[in-house]
């Protein structure tokens, strides 16, 4: 699993301790909220549509990319109320 610079920014700001073994547990055993998929634009453009899993342990979900199978960015409770 690859990660983004921006998930790893945002990790450490929004969840703290950045550990790649943990994300990479705690992403692999997170329950599938969205899957990961392609739709078009009326003008046929693709448009991708990242998969979301939920971390309950630490309140967050992540969005992934399970085509290239890198996480792009990580959303917590906090992040939404600023």
């Amino acid at each position: 699993m690859k990660l983004t610079k921006h998930f790893v920014e945002r990790w450490k700001e929004r969840v703290g301790l950045f550990d790649e073994d943990l994300i990479g547990r705690l992403v692999k055993t997170a329950q599938i909220v969205q899957q990961y998929r392609v739709a078009y634009t009326p003008r046929g453009l693709p448009l991708v549509i990242l998969e979301l899993r939920w971390i309950p342990e630490i309140g967050a979900i992540v969005k992934r990319d399970a085509k290239n199978d890198t996480l792009v960015t990580v959303v917590t409770q906090a992040a939404i109320e600023n």
